[in-house]
Formats: structure tokens, C-alpha cells, sequence
């Protein structure tokens, strides 16, 4: 008979087990937790910026959207009024928040204006006099008033539309909204912008002035108070006779300018708009160029516009012949 022994003394019945040392574990070192950390902070950031980037174009879209709603709106007011109607793009502010609202006007009156001949003109023989012993130009302008019992529409807060500088032969410049909240401090305040407008003709067309008139300026009159409250001077009154007294530089300046709220000042009739993110501007430039206490303000102001529109914004665009938005 062979005995076999067993090598394994713990196997034995009655055999106390040796004793067995701690397990070995398996840990991460310094350099591993470092590089896991980083591609946790580099995945938040990539999904932080992605949300921005489709959060921005959702907002975009939704006030593209918007704008191109109230212009058909607008086309349609027109035809069914049989008359010039406006869409205005007017900047209100809601607290210390601004937004844009979209208002509907339609062709009211059409008055007169007095300005000296054109400097360089030599055409005064045709200027009548149209105040006393003072041989001036007359100007026409017409008069606009929101469509009766018809509601203005908000854009989303931080939309905002441009129209290249059309009517002021100024094609490669961009004209914008004023930024009220901008223009509160009492030393150096954010140059001002302009009130934009689309004009569509009794047959849905977008056109550029009122032809039955032949005027070279429009206004609104907001609060239909038959006054034009503009550049905190008097109110102009372009009904009476004999008409208002002007100077080219506000005709031409000034008058198209919007310091507050309340003014009415000319509108800058567009042939097609820009939308954009007035938000996305102010963070990607530094609107403290824009500001007067910088004597280049105004030019900052149009050369930071312009780069950003030219590059970035949404344009909307008319059918030439029915005035029919492009889509």
C-alpha cells in the first residue's frame, strides 16, 4: 500500500491555516487621476459651448421667424387697406431690458418742411419763399399712425434688425436700433442708433418712398398727437403754414437719430433687413468704443456693426415684383 501525503497542510483535518497577507489592491496613480480630471473638464466645457452655440441659433431663428411672420402681416394690411402700410421696428425697453417691437403704421397726412438751397445748388430760382423775406426749399414728409385696432408684436429680447444705409447712399454701411440702456450715464453715452422700417405699396409691394407724394422723409407718430418729437428741441408740426424752418445738418442727421424712447424720429426705409443677436455683439466687441468719450465712436460703431452682419447675420429679402418675403 503507497501513503500519500499531502503537501497541503492546511488540507489536513485538524490543521490550523497559515497566515495570508493583505490583498494586493490596484490604484490609480496621480498622473491617471489628472488626465481623467482633464477629460471630465474637457467634455463639460465642449457641451457648455454646444448648448450656447444651439441655444444662439434657436434664439436666432425664433426672431427670424418672428420678423418674417409680421412682415407678411404687414403686406397683407397693405392690400387690404388699399394703402401704404409700415412695419416699424421700434426699441422699447421693458425695466432695464430692451427689446424690439414690431408696429403696424399706415399713411396719415403729408406735410411740408422749409430748408435753405442745398449748399452748392444753384437752383434758388424755384425755392418759394416760405417765410417772410426768407427764400427757402420745401421738403415734403410724410406722416405715418399706427393701424387702428391693430396689436404691435414683441421680438424676442436681444433680436434685432439692420438695413444697409439705402436711403442715405451709403449701400456698404449698416444702420441699427439704438441700445437704451447704453444711453443713460451723464458723461459718455453710446451712440445712437436708427428706427429701421419696410414699406410695402397698396399692391404688396415693398417700395422705398411714397411716389404719390413725392416725399423725401417719413415719421411716426406714435402717440397721434400730429407733433414730430425729435433731437429734445420743439416738436415739429409739418402741417402748418408756413411750414417749419429746418437746417440740413438735422434734416439730413440728427432727425434720423433715436436718444429716447419717446422720439419719433425719420425712418430708414429698408430694401431688405439683417437679423441678428444684438446680445452675441456686445460680447464679441467691446461696445465701450461705441461710446462718445471715444472721439471715433461713431465709425467704431459701424465698422464693429458691419463686420458682424456681414459676416453672421440673417438676411431676409423681398420678391421684387410682389414684395413676397424670399424663404
Amino acid at each position: 500500500m503507497r501513503l500519500h501525503i499531502n503537501s497541503y497542510p492546511e488540507a489536513r483535518p485538524g490543521a490550523r491555516k497559515p497566515l495570508q497577507g493583505p490583498r494586493s489592491l490596484r490604484s490609480f496613480t496621480l498622473t491617471e487621476l489628472l488626465v481623467v480630471i482633464g477629460i471630465i473638464a474637457l467634455l463639460g466645457t465642449l457641451t457648455v459651448v454646444s448648448f450656447r452655440a444651439v441655444a444662439a441659433d434657436a434664439k436666432l431663428s425664433s426672431g427670424k421667424n418672428t420678423v418674417m411672420t409680421v412682415l407678411d402681416h404687414a403686406r397683407g394690411l397693405a392690400m387690404k387697406r388699399n394703402k401704404i402700410v409700415m412695419v416699424v421696428f421700434r426699441p422699447k425697453l421693458d425695466g432695464s431690458q430692451q427689446y424690439l417691437e414690431a408696429v403696424f403704421v399706415e399713411h396719415k397726412a403729408t406735410g411740408r418742411a422749409c430748408l435753405p438751397p442745398f449748399p452748392g445748388s444753384q437752383q434758388t430760382e424755384w425755392c418759394p419763399v416760405c417765410t417772410t423775406g426768407t427764400t427757402r426749399c420745401p421738403r415734403v414728409v410724410d406722416q405715418f399712425a399706427p393701424v387702428p385696432n391693430v396689436a404691435a408684436r414683441r421680438l424676442p429680447s436681444g433680436i434685432k434688425v439692420a438695413s444697409p444705409g439705402y436711403g442715405a447712399e451709403a449701400d456698404d454701411l449698416w444702420f441699427t436700433p439704438s441700445h437704451f440702456p447704453a444711453m443713460t450715464q451723464s458723461t459718455s453715452i453710446e451712440i445712437p442708433g436708427r428706427m429701421i422700417a419696410v414699406m410695402y405699396g397698396a399692391d404688396g409691394s415693398v417700395i422705398t418712398r411714397n411716389s404719390a407724394t413725392d416725399s423725401e422723409r417719413s415719421w411716426v407718430d406714435f402717440d397721434n398727437d400730429g407733433f414730430q418729437t425729435i433731437g429734445g428741441g420743439t416738436p415739429i408740426n409739418y402741417n402748418n403754414f408756413p411750414p417749419a424752418d429746418l437746417e440740413w445738418d438735422p434734416w439730413n442727421g440728427l432727425y434720423f437719430e433715436q436718444y429716447l424712447e419717446k422720439e419719433e424720429p425719420f425712418v430708414d426705409i429698408a430694401v431688405f433687413l439683417a437679423v441678428f443677436d444684438d446680445d452675441e455683439v456686445r460680447r464679441l466687441y467691446n461696445p465701450e468704443r461705441w461710446k462718445t468719450a471715444d472721439a471715433n465712436a461713431a465709425q467704431n460703431r459701424l465698422d464693429d456693426y458691419g463686420d458682424y452682419l456681414t459676416r453672421h447675420a440673417d438676411r431676409i429679402h423681398f420678391n421684387r415684383y410682389t414684395g413676397v418675403v424670399m424663404k
